[in-house]
């Protein structure tokens, strides 16, 4: 059973399930959210800006990935933020970014989350966010 929530369209029927863009997708048990190529520069771009649904919790994975390796010593600093409040703001160089793991986040109910990115090149850069879970029943 698809859960329906926040975001535009919260099921597949009616949304493109495949696709990317800002939003959260339900599909089933799972839902997930894909930017898609997002040109991030030296102030903070959002990436992500979703609302999730009303009767579920949302359990899984968060990772960007993207540019890393274009430009020698370039920093992105990536900022989630739940409800308004920043939850997560790491700098991330390029030399350390294959020793980062995915992180692992808990969003509740009805919780609006906004994923930021700005970097130091002085050009904009391509980046991906990608949240990947499972959804459970509040």
């Amino acid at each position: 059973m698809a859960l329906v929530g926040g975001g535009g369209a919260g099921n597949t029927a009616g949304s493109n399930p495949a696709g990317t863009g800002t939003g959260f997708n339900y599909l089933g048990d799972h839902a997930y959210a894909y930017s898609g190529n997002v040109a991030v520069g030296n102030s903070l771009t959002t990436m992500l800006d979703f609302t999730t649904g009303y009767s579920s919790y949302w359990v899984g994975d968060f990772r960007v990935e993207g540019a890393f390796d274009d430009v020698a010593g370039s920093t992105i600093q990536v900022k989630v933020i739940m409800d308004g409040q920043t939850i997560l703001f790491p700098k991330t160089t390029e030399d350390r970014y294959g020793d980062r793991p995915e992180i692992r986040l808990i969003i509740p109910p009805q919780t609006r989350v906004q994923v930021q990115a700005t970097q130091n090149t002085g050009g904009d850069l391509d980046f991906q966010a990608i949240l990947v879970g499972r959804v459970y029943s509040a």
